[in-house]
């Protein structure tokens, strides 16, 4: 019986497969394989289908088959590598095609480069995934069923063949921008009415459906957005048991997540769990009820299903689901909420003590988000209450993280926030949108309008930022340095006046590093700063262009210029009538330093330096047919260094070459022709300068510790004997320091004497660096 009914089933499985084998009719041939692609899964016996019909002619088309064979599927845990920079969406559509045996279908007219970098391998829905936010950016998207994988427009996207899945589950749907088509079913609400309350927080994007007869909501959008939906589905099927109602609150002023929070404390689970004692505050509202010795149920608000409230802060809106008679009692509440804050704000002065009033209140107008305003001229004037609409309170910031403020705040404004506690980083992020701030330069004031309640906060925030600001004295010395090498050609016959003609560099005496390779300025560094300065300029050597000191706030640029505005003609013109007419423009000729500071806690002072040693060239450049213009010699620099403070440190390299020819001769005889070549000499020099920056800076955190560097100066500072009047100094010196409230004694000081009392120091000022001191 059983070899009976294997029989049977072997003949009908060939019949099956094999009965298309002897059709005359083309096309059913070639549709045949894609029929066939099963077989192997159904049984062993299928494998002798191949010779069951040798002779018949539509056989032969059946191995058209293998020409493209398939690409193994990649199982969820094949790894795949998406790591492409600046890559063709060709090149990454291949890339999947070939790992994990895709069949792509893309239009033409998607083109452009993409970038992706991952370290580790993924799965191939993770990189459908990642290739779909990618394609996003550029209006297209990728819709992926079993091994086909379409580049469609977004818009068609929604109406493509997209994965379906079904439940009411949140945590199962993934975060993701992969389009999905998600059945939700609806256990007590009805799916009709429930999806025209959904309206208004659904995407432009999406596409949605009900069903009465299935009471289930249909949703096509991406899948992070069908997520967003289901929350707020399964908060409010949840709570429909005995509600009667649903309502959404569109908010214009309060934020959506403190008011849903609000609603559910106050008619939430947490107040119906609370004791249903005669305190129950509400009963007002609903009826007192009867007393609960009765056994009765009471009527009011806490023996009713709770309400629930979720909020979608994307749209700043609130859905509440309750009964008819708690969502009157809601309603009056959020409308409370939702009040214009300006209608109940005032206005207080902060007179500011440190900090410049101006820049305090561009900071505080970026931390609460509010327009800037001058006393001194306005710029981005605020309108009034009614044009303040929601997401557009501020006219200075960036809206495009409304869905979580406190993280557009951190991200706008890190750096103003990183002097701010955190219980004011709270508070600032709390208030965004509420407080406007108004500077006053003439007083240094600022005029703060808010609500009354919010004074002492805002008072706070204020006075952590109004503080001392560091101050560095950077104390600068610019060096010219020359190295020469001359050379003499006339009676002597070559002679070569320099004692040393392999080395151009010397010490002078001054005891250096070894290598003597290593060049000049290491060697200044590495020895006797003050001293090696003192032995160049007895040789004539070094010449001291500058020795400016600058005094700068933290992270505030100061500059010093030392020299002249000289005009240039920047652009000549003839009239028609044959005037010219010239274009001037004066530019700064000199020595110029640009600085600014940073300090850490550590003492480290980071600098941005911008040397620039210019002067005017010998040479002119036409730029007309009457007109030269002069050529400007610069030499400048441009970096970022970091010294501990008092410490030195010297920028050098700035080379520049001079060739000077000299020819002596003997008058008369020095001019006849070949025989006056006995009677001259001809001597040429090259000489190199380099010139040297040294930088020291000190740190003053507070305002006292200037004195102390002041005095330090004021005893290292050399009068010239004999340069002005004995006491004249000191006499000049007392007169800035009068109005202290301290007595200030002519010190005992005499210019003739040998060892004077109170000397200042003997080294020329010009010589001295206060980083040796």
């Amino acid at each position: 019986m059983n070899h009976r009914f294997i029989t049977c089933l072997i003949l009908s499985m060939v019949c099956a497969f094999g009965g298309p084998g002897f059709s005359d009719d083309e096309p059913a041939a070639t549709d045949q394989p894609a029929a066939a692609t099963p077989a192997p899964a159904t049984g062993v016996p299928a494998a002798p289908v191949t010779p069951a019909a040798p002779a018949e002619p539509a056989v032969p088309v059946a191995p058209k088959e293998p020409v493209e064979p398939p690409a193994p599927l990649a199982t969820p845990d094949a790894p795949i590598l998406m790591n492409f920079r600046d890559a063709t969406i060709d090149t990454v559509l291949d890339h999947l095609a070939e790992v994990a045996g895709l069949v792509i279908i893309k239009p033409a007219e998607v083109t452009g480069r993409i970038t992706v970098i991952n370290r580790k391998p993924m799965s191939v829905d993770e990189a459908v995934a990642v290739l779909d936010t990618v394609l996003r950016g550029k209006g297209y998207a990728a819709v992926r069923m079993n091994r086909t994988l379409k580049i469609v427009p977004v818009a068609q996207a929604t109406k493509s063949a997209v994965p379906v899945h079904v439940g009411a589950d949140p945590d199962k749907i993934a975060l993701t921008d992969q389009v999905i088509t998600q059945v939700v079913p609806i256990q007590n609400a009805e799916a009709t009415q429930l999806l025209k309350d959904l309206t208004p927080v659904l995407s432009d994007n999406a596409a949605a459906t009900s069903n009465a007869g299935s009471n289930t909501i249909v949703i096509t959008d991406t899948s992070a957005n069908v997520n967003r939906i289901v929350q707020v589905i399964s908060a409010m099927d949840l709570a429909l048991t005995t509600a009667s109602e649903v309502k959404v609150f569109p908010l214009q002023y309060a934020r959506a997540s403190d008011t849903a929070k609000l609603i559910n404390n106050t008619f939430g689970q947490n107040a119906q769990n609370q004791s249903r004692s005669g305190r129950d505050r509400f009963r007002p509202f609903f009826g007192r009820g009867r007393d609960r010795d009765n056994n009765e149920e009471q009527p009011g608000v806490r023996s009713e299903t709770p309400a629930v409230a979720s909020a979608d802060d994307r749209t700043n809106t609130v859905v509440v689901t309750a009964s008819a008679s708690m969502i009157e009692v809601i309603t009056d509440v959020i409308k409370q909420l939702d009040a214009n804050p300006v209608a109940q704000q005032a206005v207080f002065v902060y007179k500011v003590v440190h900090a410049d009033a101006e820049n305090l209140q561009t900071v505080l107008s970026n931390i609460f988000g509010t327009s800037t305003t001058s006393s001194s001229g306005s710029t981005n004037v605020p309108g009034n209450a009614a044009n303040r609409e929601r997401g557009s309170r501020s006219n200075t910031t960036n809206n495009n993280n409304n869905n979580d403020p406190r993280a557009a705040f951190r991200e706008a404004f890190a750096r103003a926030a990183g002097n701010l506690s955190q219980d004011s980083l709270e508070a600032a992020s709390d208030l965004r949108g509420q407080v406007e701030v108004v500077a006053d330069a003439d007083t240094n004031s600022l005029l703060v309008m808010t609500a009354p309640t919010n004074f002492d906060r805002v008072r706070q925030i204020i006075s952590e930022l109004d503080r001392d600001v560091p101050q560095v004295l950077i104390k600068v010395l610019i060096a010219e340095v020359t190295h020469s090498d001359g050379v003499d050609v006339g009676a002597e016959f070559s002679v070569l006046d320099a004692p040393n003609a392999s080395n151009l560099f010397t010490d002078f005496g001054v005891e250096a590093a070894a290598d003597a390779s290593g060049g000049f300025a290491y060697k200044m560094v590495a020895g006797d700063v003050s001293a090696t300065l003192r032995a160049l300029e007895e040789v004539g050597k070094l010449e001291i262009l500058s020795r400016p000191y600058i005094l700068a706030a933290d992270n505030q640029e100061a500059s010093i210029t030392v020299g002249s505005e000289v005009p240039f003609i920047r652009n000549t013109r003839v009239t028609d009538n044959g005037d010219t007419i010239n274009t001037i423009q004066y530019d700064d000729v000199g020595i110029l330093l640009t600085v600014t500071p940073q300090i850490n806690d550590s003492g480290l002072v980071t600098m941005n330096v911008a040397p620039e040693i210019s002067a005017i060239s010998g040479d002119t450049v036409p730029i007309s047919e009457t007109v030269d213009a002069p050529v400007i010699e610069k030499r400048s620099a441009s970096t970022r260094v970091s010294i501990p403070t008092g410490k030195t440190i010297v920028i050098g390299g700035l080379m520049q070459d001079q060739k000077t020819a000299t020819i002596s001769k003997v008058p008369l005889l020095g001019d006849i022709p070949l025989v006056g070549l006995l009677f001259q000499r001809q001597q040429n020099e090259k000489r190199k300068t380099e010139l040297l920056i040294f930088l020291t800076p000190h740190i003053a955190s507070q305002p006292e510790q200037l004195e102390d560097i002041s005095a330090d100066e004021q005893r290292g500072t050399q009068i010239v004997p004999h340069a002005v009047q004995p006491g004249e100094f000191n006499r000049h010196l007392r007169g800035m320091q009068r109005g202290d409230g301290q007595e200030h004694p002519a010190p005992d000081y005499d210019p003739d004497a040998k060892n004077p009392t109170n000397a200042p120091n003997e080294i020329d000022p010009m010589l001295r660096l206060p980083a040796n001191q």
